[in-house]
């Protein structure tokens, strides 16, 4: 998935992000790598205000465990692409029963044309926000 620009001023995406409900009474988040401070910051928003926790008992683990940023050059233009991979594991109170969950998400985006900077730096913050906003939608599906 991913989206293509090729004139005029590149306006931030609005976050639609959807609520993740979890079976669990307790949530963590684990950075196993670094990631840049603008998808660190949109990944805890995310984490923070919508996971959900609606259960009696357990925890939710989310792995933040691979992300990749790859800025090329195309004809008469540029393009990002960005790979994210993370697990959720879901435990009961006895951590005797677990449920662990692997994602790989990817999404790009491209800018051709005439653009400055600060559009190639907004290309890349939309497709962040993409990234979470597609992952969030699509993951009470697969829990």
């Amino acid at each position: 998935m991913g989206c293509k620009t090729t004139t005029g001023e590149i306006a931030v995406v609005k976050k639609s992000i959807e609520d993740v409900n979890l079976d669990v009474v307790e949530k963590k988040l684990n950075f196993k790598i670094t990631t840049p401070d603008t998808m660190n910051s949109l990944i805890n928003n995310w984490f923070n205000n919508h996971v959900k926790v609606n259960g009696f008992d357990g925890r939710a683990t989310i792995e933040i465990v691979s992300y990749e940023e790859k800025l090329t050059n195309i004809e008469n233009g540029k393009k990002i692409e960005i790979i994210l991979n993370l697990t959720i594991m879901l435990e009961n109170k006895n951590f005797s029963h677990r449920k662990t969950f692997y994602f790989e998400l990817n999404e790009f985006s491209t800018i051709t044309g005439n653009f400055s900077l600060n559009e190639v730096d907004t290309m890349i913050l939309n497709t962040q926000i993409n990234l979470v906003n597609r992952f969030s939608k699509n993951l009470n599906s697969k829990i």
